[in-house]
């Protein structure tokens, strides 16, 4: 009896073990049957993306390297002033008797600006003349007479002296009726008006210096006074070309040209006073208006050109890429004078090449490139 107890708890033991076995590999079966037909893909897919190669097209834009005019050049700021400038004054005393002129007014040189009262200096004028209708007279008789030895040396050097003065005595007189029209001393343009009539002018010596009359300006040229810093100031030549733009004209630039270099550093600033010759054509430009002026330093014809963008730096070299037959080649090139976005180049390239301007940073060499359509 106990044996057969024993031989049937042994056998349900080994069903048990039996079944735990069949019962564990069920899902491991069954997961390795869900993923079997993936493992088994994934190496056909991964043999399938190799054998397809795939060559990236890289989009770029290109300009022909053509042939132009290169300078270099010094920009800075100025003030306008005029050609010629005059504070007119009176040269005798007088009452302003009329004004013939008024602000704004041009003037052509010698015309009458202010007239003066003429009633005095016409009245001086006569008793001058008197005199020396006098005293000529005189001295008339009195050559005839020394000539026959009639008189003395003295008395004939005392009339002749006496005819002297009344003639300067009359040329005097004549000299300040002429200065009560006082006259523009050269052709220009009425810019301020400091007295009015019926007022005094030329006070008396040891008064104070009292105002201007007018001021005379001559804007038919004008000049151009800039600072240059004495780094630069080798790159400036008398009769170096300059070109000018102004705030009230933006659109437009008034060519002039460096006629001085004061030769003189200011000692706070370090910089060189320069002044530029600028025609003003329908007097446009006004005296203290604010200047910008860009000065060529230096200018190369006919050179081979192509846009600044086009210059990439490998190390200390610069290089550039061109296109021929679809391929991205690189080109080290010497480069020289820059200006405005646009480079010289001495060497490396030549002209009619097709330069890539847009797409060119990361490229290598025979990259394949699909030029853009131009715009």
């Amino acid at each position: 009896m106990r044996r057969g107890i024993i031989i049937g708890i042994v056998s349900l033991l080994i069903i048990g073990v039996i079944l735990g076995r069949v019962l564990r590999s069920r899902p491991a079966a069954s997961r390795q049957g869900r993923t079997s037909p993936k493992a088994g893909g994934e190496p056909r897919l991964r043999r399938e993306v190799e054998t397809v190669s795939v060559e990236e097209i890289k989009l770029v834009k290109v300009i022909e390297a053509k042939r132009g005019d290169m300078q270099n050049s010094l920009s800075v700021t100025g003030t306008f002033y005029p050609w010629q400038e005059a504070k007119i004054e009176s040269k005798v005393a007088g009452k302003i008797e009329k004004f013939l002129v008024k602000e704004g007014d041009e003037v052509e040189k010698g015309k009458p600006l202010v007239q003066l009262e003429k009633k005095e200096r016409l009245i001086a004028l006569a008793q001058a003349e008197a005199s020396f209708e006098n005293a000529e007279g005189d001295w008339k008789r009195m050559k005839e007479l020394y000539a026959k030895r009639a008189i003395s040396q003295q008395q004939y050097d005392k009339v002749r002296s006496g005819y002297k003065m009344a003639k300067a005595n009359l040329d005097m007189a004549q000299a300040q009726l002429d200065n009560c029209d006082i006259r523009a001393p050269f052709s220009g343009v009425i810019v301020q008006k400091f007295r009015n009539e019926g007022e005094m002018v030329a006070q008396p010596m040891g008064m104070p210096s009292t105002p201007p009359l007018v001021v005379l300006m001559d804007i038919s040229r004008v000049k151009v006074e800039v600072d240059i810093p004495e780094k630069r100031i080798g790159e400036v030549k008398v009769g170096q070309s300059a070109y000018v733009t102004v705030d009230g004209y933006p659109d437009k630039i008034f060519e002039g040209r460096v006629i001085n270099v004061v030769p003189f550093v200011d000692p706070v600033s370090r910089t060189f006073k320069v002044k530029i010759e600028v025609p003003n054509e329908g007097k446009l430009l006004k005296s203290g208006m604010f200047a910008r002026v860009k000065m060529v330093t230096k200018k190369h014809q006919n050179v081979l050109v192509v846009p600044l963008k086009a210059i990439l730096k490998r190390g200390q070299e610069e290089v550039v890429f061109v296109v021929e037959d679809s391929l991205a080649h690189l080109r080290r090139v010497k480069t020289g004078l820059s200006d405005e976005g646009k480079i010289e180049i001495l060497s490396g390239i030549n002209e009619g090449d097709r330069v890539i301007i847009e797409g060119n940073y990361g490229l290598t060499e025979d990259t394949k490139v699909e030029v853009k359509a131009s715009e």
